[in-house]
């Protein structure tokens, strides 16, 4: 079974913290179910080309089940991934991320750049 690590920053308590999301290539249709198909589409393309990396950035939200998996050493530093179950529910989320650090190479696909929202004249929100 292939398995596809992902992994975000984030702030938690006091500490940043590297979460690590492990999930094995089957699930990856029900995580981008929620999308809209010509972006689930392309984000599924880009992980299956050089370089096999595609950054969501939050345009995924999911309600998943996992477990805590295997104490794993990396090169700098030792983690527990979280190992998807079960994916419950995937949604798309438009909205922009505040203070974006945009610290994603530009050789790794970025779902958030690749589409616009725009606003008709009555929604202002």
């Amino acid at each position: 079974m292939i398995y596809i690590p992902q992994a975000a920053n984030t702030n938690f308590g006091t500490f940043d913290h590297c979460v690590s999301l492990d999930f094995p290539a089957t699930m990856l249709p029900q995580i981008v179910a929620g999308l809209p198909p010509p972006l689930g589409d392309k984000f599924t393309e880009a992980l299956k080309r050089a370089p096999f990396q595609a950054a969501a950035g939050l345009v995924v939200e999911l309600d998943i089940s996992a477990r805590l998996g295997e104490l794993t050493k990396g090169r700098d530093e030792k983690f527990v991934p979280l190992v998807f179950g079960e994916i419950l529910e995937s949604r798309f989320n438009p909205d922009p991320v505040p203070d974006d650090p945009g610290d994603i190479p530009d050789h790794v696909f970025q779902l958030r750049k690749d589409f616009t929202i725009e606003r008709g004249e009555t929604d202002r929100s």
